[in-house]
């Protein structure tokens, strides 16, 4: 009879923060808008106008091909070492 007493009985007084969380529910319920209310609620506000460059940007060829060649050079010297120092260690092993 007590099993079943016990069964009965609501378990929500043994969730951990449970009256915190129904305390936060009540409140936002209370302090719902009205439609009226959204339609006063501003999203953002515009400073300053946008304007046109007077100038157009373009994308510096000669800059990003200088660079493009100077890190690809780089790259392959990098990998022409570590492939001879690789080679050189399995030469000595054999």
């Amino acid at each position: 009879e007590e099993i079943n007493s016990l069964k009965r009985q609501k378990s929500d007084s043994f969730i951990p923060g449970l009256r915190d969380l129904q305390s936060k529910v009540s409140l936002l319920k209370k302090n719902l808008l009205l439609p009226k209310e959204v339609a006063q609620i501003q999203t953002y506000q515009v400073d300053v106008a946008a304007t046109l460059p007077k100038k157009t940007i373009k994308p510096k060829k000669l800059l990003i091909l200088a660079l493009s060649i100077t890190l690809g050079s780089v790259l392959a010297v990098f990998f022409i070492l570590v492939r001879a120092a690789y080679q050189k260690k399995r030469n000595v092993k054999a």
